[in-house]
């Protein structure tokens, strides 16, 4: 069962806010981290292959543990499982993110922007499906005007500085239909 979480959706974004922070800042190591993700990496650099791949795995262990689980916390409990699974995720390629928001974290940095973090939401803990990341101001303008779905919400985040965007949604589904909606505006065009 694929949890659904109580978002208050909010798309206003100041595109004014925006700003694509210096390469020193971009290229930070986990070691020094940031406030926002202290495991912080330079993703950039994903391609929409990276993207395909990871979006037909992804909607497989979606598809599987939605089937399988009868509860919020079983959803989370199997994947977790399947995340700590090494020969599992060989099997399914590799997952540089959450599973539930992999894919769509993998569309951003592929239509050039810097993902900063994500999680797919936990339920214990109340949190939404999100990823917060920066865009150049042409390219947020872009995804704002994409971000349409009645429960998928955009806003201004701070990021160390520098102004970025948040995506939410109350589940994964969302997110990964976000992805896809990134890949056929910017995929296709490239």
């Amino acid at each position: 069962m694929i949890p659904k979480f109580d978002v208050e959706i909010k798309r206003k974004v100041n595109l004014r806010l925006i700003r694509w922070p210096p390469e020193k800042v971009l290229t930070t190591t986990s070691e020094t981290g940031f406030l926002a993700n202290n495991h912080y990496e330079d993703m950039r650099g994903f391609g929409w292959k990276d993207f395909l791949a990871a979006y037909k795995s992804e909607r497989r262990i979606i598809e599987e543990v939605d089937g399988r689980s009868r509860t919020h916390k079983k959803f989370e409990t199997m994947l977790e499982e399947i995340s700590d699974d090494q020969h599992r995720i060989e099997e399914l390629g590799e997952f540089e993110f959450d599973i539930g928001v992999n894919s769509a974290t993998i569309a951003v940095s592929a239509c050039g922007c810097a993902p900063v973090s994500s999680c797919r939401g936990h339920i214990l803990n109340g949190k939404r499906p999100y990823i917060a990341f920066w865009a150049k101001r042409e390219t947020a303008e872009h995804i704002t005007k994409l971000v349409t779905r009645k429960d998928l919400g955009i806003e201004n985040v701070d990021l160390e500085g520098y102004g970025g965007l948040r995506v939410y949604s109350s589940n994964v589904l969302l997110m990964m239909s976000f992805g896809k909606t990134l890949y056929n505006y910017f995929g296709r065009r490239r």
